[in-house]
């Protein structure tokens, strides 16, 4: 029969393979202390936002294999190896991590990582890794960079929309490289206000008190009304979560197939294709068509 801390540990990975940060974050104690080579020592709050960013970063592709737990009535060991890509260099890594817990209360109160940062950065970096990765100053750069990513994603915030974002949701729009508004009177306030409020809803990612990226549903012709990330944000995660949480709340409020348009052969075209969306033609003479019904977004969400 499994001991309750042999029960914890194996909770915490298991919620980990299936990339439930909530599950995950139930195994810690408030007091937690968590430390491993890139990171460094955080307390609860900075170690839940860590699982959280790097799940969201993965989109879904890291996997996580757990083996050899052990534990007594005060102490716990583990071998986990992450498997995913890199998003800096797109490079494949295999990590194979010792972890070592202690327990309070049934729960986690300290969990230490620990693995070989120099054969982390050659699987990462390549060359670079393997010529530079031993030395403290890679090392330090390695962990400064992580760091200063956590304490962005820790100031990220999800929200609705509301008409006082307005403003900065029509600076995004007009940032974008693709799907470009050339003219801006062709999509005013009064608009906005029109499809946030009245015939729809809409949703921001703010960073620093700055939306940096939205998105809007049209209920009435059920349609995507605007799915835009600003430039500079790109590459983070930023559109998935909004697309996510648009369909998310649009499939709860009915189960008629929504559709979008979007610029052909772009990487607009890329994301709503690999995000479960199926082509229907074409939108007018000038945009790709596509569909997403009750269905294929029950199967693709759970799948994600």
């Amino acid at each position: 029969m499994m001991n309750e801390n042999n029960s914890i540990i194996t909770k915490f990975y298991t919620a980990f393979a299936n990339h439930d940060a909530e599950n995950m974050a139930s195994c810690y104690h408030k007091e937690v202390v968590f430390e491993d080579p890139v990171f460094g020592k955080l307390n609860y709050e900075e170690v839940i936002s860590m699982w959280k960013m790097l799940l969201a970063r993965s989109k879904g592709h890291l996997k996580i294999v757990f083996s050899d737990v052990k534990s007594d009535a005060h102490s716990g060991t583990a071998k986990w190896i992450a498997t995913y890509k890199f998003s800096k260099t797109n490079r494949q890594v295999v990590n194979v991590i010792q972890a070592s817990f202690q327990f309070k209360d049934g729960l986690i109160i300290k969990h230490t990582d620990t693995f070989d940062l120099w054969k982390w950065s050659q699987q990462a970096l390549g060359f670079k890794g393997l010529l530079l990765g031993w030395t403290k100053f890679l090392q330090q750069k390695i962990q400064h960079q992580a760091q200063s990513n956590l304490q962005q994603y820790t100031k990220t915030i999800f929200r609705e929309a509301t008409i006082d974002d307005i403003p900065q949701m029509a600076e995004v729009r007009l940032a974008v490289k693709e799907n470009v508004l050339f003219n801006p009177d062709l999509v005013p306030y009064e608009h906005y206000v029109e499809y946030i409020t009245q015939r729809g809803k809409g949703w921001v990612c703010e960073i620093d008190k700055k939306v940096v990226g939205f998105s809007v549903v049209d209920m009435k012709d059920h349609n995507i009304w605007a799915l835009f990330i600003n430039p500079k944000f790109e590459k983070k995660g930023i559109g998935r979560k909004l697309h996510n949480m648009m369909l998310d709340w649009y499939f709860q409020q009915t189960k008629t197939t929504v559709w979008l348009g979007t610029e052909p052969k772009s990487r607009a075209e890329t994301f709503y294709s690999k995000s479960g969306w199926k082509a229907a033609g074409m939108h007018g003479q000038e945009e790709v068509k596509f569909e997403m019904t009750f269905e294929d977004w029950q199967v693709h969400s759970s799948n994600a």
